[in-house]
């Protein structure tokens, strides 16, 4: 009897088991299916169309039910033009599935593909209005509904898609901005393509419709900075580069422009970028670095203390641009990294840099506005307009083609970027003309074309090459690996000869200038955008601190027919300049929002008073400094709390803090800094300047390869 009911309970566990292994069999066989559709979709996501469709055959082999499967089929039948196999796909899915929304909504999609509008919509309707609506259906009825003209319905189409998710689609986007557009709403369509430019902010397409835009609402100088980037993101020699290039012509020829006054000089603008001001001769340097730059100061007006507003190039140029603190023109940060994501755009994380928002006037919107001729050449990719530096620009030489990095050079030679002025300026150019030149020459790498340097670096038998400065140069904020005085004297010497070539070339320029048969005066301006360390203070290249070998940087005027020659040691600061070179051409400041001065009151002497000056650099937990009107300078860094004093009448190399012993100045000048960045960020909210997509860019793999050659990424 025991043994009986033992057999029976075996018997009845093993027909339960079956029974179960025959019930899972379905549920197995759908979820094998459901993975077969989700790889077809990774496929089609890729472009691999035929293994998509291998995939989605193999789904309905295992679940003849699968019906996202089925669609997906005919969908593939349409797309590879075999549209009558998918009607007939389509036809059986209909008296299948009458009422499926995936299926009304492919059956729509087919229709609106082959013309049938006035059929598409119906069917379309019924799919966004099903138990379980279709968003793709919902998306294909907006846009069948403006093909068909009947805006208003469309409209509200493009609400009911939105509202199933549609918004995070930028062709979707796109398309109902055309149609926001056409019913008279330019703003609304404005703010779609805005959100479009958050989702890829170098989407050409995105970025020439919001050009267009802005253009159509009166809005011109943006609509040239906007379009500007979208021709940067256009393959050049393209018929779409061209479409872009008479959209770009056409927002240039609508912005605001005066006649010249006859008085208006022609007015020449030299940056160099990374030098410092105590490698200039005419500030004090004793070897022979800078010949031209120290003739040219003898008949000049010298500012002995000059102070940039930020340690680095994209920071300090804009600000030179706009008169304005970084913190208020927007550009203050450096590049960053995306946390790792899916994307349609590919290859995640990616690298995202802040741009000068085209909300801003720059000095050379200003002078293109009072009538003048407009052209900027720049040697570093940094200074490119894909970062919003061309704002202003009839001409902006930018292009980077012949750069060979990572392998060659990284930054264009003066003589390449001399010979292109040249050109220009052979071309028969309108005056007065603004003309803005670049050099990169003394930014690392330090490799000075021969025979230049030769007599700084003589008799150096140490291990160093100029190819192998970069482990001790480029590193960053971090400590460089110890190094001998010889080495250091060596890496020093590398770096004046880069100076002493791009003065060369720099003579060269002012002597093609002044050889000209200019109808009008001429201004010659002499900058830099930030200087280098040299270990100074435990480090080398430039960019995290705020001492003086980085923020201390030369600035001189020559116009001989306004200006007398002389020497001015109060300090006066970067965002000075484009109101101090503007009120020079007699062109009126009053509208224009600078943090800067214009310095012809301290020059003729009619202003004595002296003003703080502010620099920022926030790459690193962020730091802060004062120079005082005086002497004093304090140096705050936000991410160590931590507050550095000098007096740099009697320490001008920073070298002992006093902060310890003079708490009430360190309290006292500390807050001054807070008061100065409680106003810039009023300013900022103030001017607009809030951050938006369009203030950012991607960097593609060129760029990023390009901004490590020159030490900005870490390789």
């Amino acid at each position: 009897m025991i043994k009986a009911a033992k057999r029976k309970r075996t018997i009845t566990a093993w027909a339960l088991g079956l029974l179960f292994c025959l019930a899972c069999a379905p549920a197995q066989k759908r979820s094998a299916a459901a993975e077969h559709v989700r790889v077809g979709h990774q496929h089609l996501a890729d472009g691999r169309v035929a293994a998509a469709e291998a995939e989605f055959e193999k789904a309905v082999q295992l679940d003849p039910a699968a019906v996202e499967a089925h669609v997906q089929l005919a969908n593939i039948c349409v797309m590879r033009g075999r549209v009558a196999e998918a009607e007939e796909r389509f036809a059986s899915l209909l008296d299948r599935y009458p009422e499926s929304s995936l299926v009304l909504s492919g059956w729509g999609k087919l229709l609106a593909a082959t013309g049938r509008l006035e059929q598409a919509e119906p069917v379309l309707r019924r799919a966004v209005e099903s138990e379980n609506p279709s968003l793709d259906a919902a998306m294909d009825l907006a846009t069948v509904l403006a093909t068909l003209g009947r805006i208003e319905e469309a409209l509200a189409a493009y609400e009911r898609a939105s509202d199933l998710g549609a918004s995070t689609s930028i062709p979707f986007l796109i398309g109902w901005s055309e149609v926001l557009d056409r019913a008279g709403r330019p703003d609304d369509a404005i703010e779609k393509l805005e959100m479009s430019a958050s989702m890829d902010p170098d989407n050409p397409e995105v970025l020439e419709g919001l050009g267009r835009a802005y253009l159509e609402t009166g809005r011109p100088e943006e609509a040239v900075s906007i379009l500007r980037r979208a021709l940067a993101a256009t393959q050049p020699g393209s018929d779409l580069y061209a479409t872009r290039r008479q959209a770009f012509e056409k927002a240039n020829t609508a912005v605001p422009r005066r006649r010249a006054h006859p008085t208006m000089p022609n007015v020449l603008l030299i940056v160099i970028d990374t030098l410092r001001s105590d490698h200039v001769g005419a500030y004090g340097y004793p070897y022979p670095t800078t010949a031209n730059i120290d003739r040219l100061a003898t008949r000049s007006v010298v500012f002995e203390t000059a102070v940039s507003q930020a340690p680095w190039t994209a920071p300090a140029i804009a600000s030179l641009f706009t008169g304005l603190y970084p913190s208020v023109h927007g550009l203050d940060g450096g590049i960053r990294w995306s946390e790792p994501a899916t994307s349609n755009g590919g290859n995640l994380p990616f690298a995202v840099q802040k741009t000068l928002p085209p909300g801003h006037q720059t000095m050379a919107e200003l002078f293109h506005r009072a009538g003048y001729t407009t052209a900027g050449f720049v040697s570093n990719l940094y200074v490119n307009a894909i970062f919003g530096f061309a704002q202003g620009f009839d001409h902006f030489d930018d292009s980077h083609e012949d750069y060979l990095f990572p392998d060659g050079e990284a930054k264009r030679r003066a003589e390449v970027t001399n010979q292109r002025v040249f050109d220009w300026l052979s071309s028969g150019v309108e005056e007065p003309w603004f003309l803005l030149v670049h050099y990169n020459d003394p930014h690392w790498p330090y490799e000075p074309p021969s025979p230049y340097g030769q007599s700084f670096t003589f008799g150096y038998n140490g291990s160093l090459t100029p190819n192998t400065t970069r482990e001790i140069v480029v590193t960053h904020h971090e400590v460089p690996p110890p190094i001998s005085e010889q080495d250091l004297a060596y890496i020093v010497g590398l770096y004046d000869g880069e100076i002493q070539y791009m003065d060369a070339q720099l003579g060269q320029l002012l002597e093609a200038v002044g050889g000209l048969q200019l109808k009008r005066d001429l201004v010659s301006v002499v900058t830099a955008d930030h200087g280098e360390e040299f270990l100074d203070h435990g480090a080398f290249n430039h960019g995290y601190t705020l001492y003086e070998e980085q923020t201390s940087v030369p600035f001189i005027i020559s116009a001989p027919s306004r200006l007398k020659p002389c020497r001015i040691s109060q300090q006066v600061r970067l965002i000075d300049a484009a109101p101090t070179l503007l009120d020079l051409a007699r062109i009126d400041l009053s509208g224009a929002r600078f943090q800067g001065r214009s310095l012809l009151p301290l020059i003729n002497g009619s202003d004595t008073d002296a003003l703080d000056a502010f620099s920022e650099a926030t790459n690193f937990g962020g730091q802060y400094a004062i120079r005082s009107a005086g002497s004093m300078k304090l140096i705050h860094s936000l991410a160590s709390q931590s507050w550095l004093l000098f007096d740099l009448r009697t320490d001008p190399r920073e070298q002992d803090d006093l902060s310890a012993r003079h708490s009430t100045e360190v309290q006292e000048l500390s807050s001054r800094i807070d008061a100065w960045r409680e106003r810039n960020r009023l300013l900022h909210r103030a001017i607009g300047a809030s951050e938006t997509a369009l203030d950012h860019v991607v960097l593609d793999e060129k760029t990023q390869q390009g901004l490590q050659a020159l030490g900005y990424i870490d390789p």
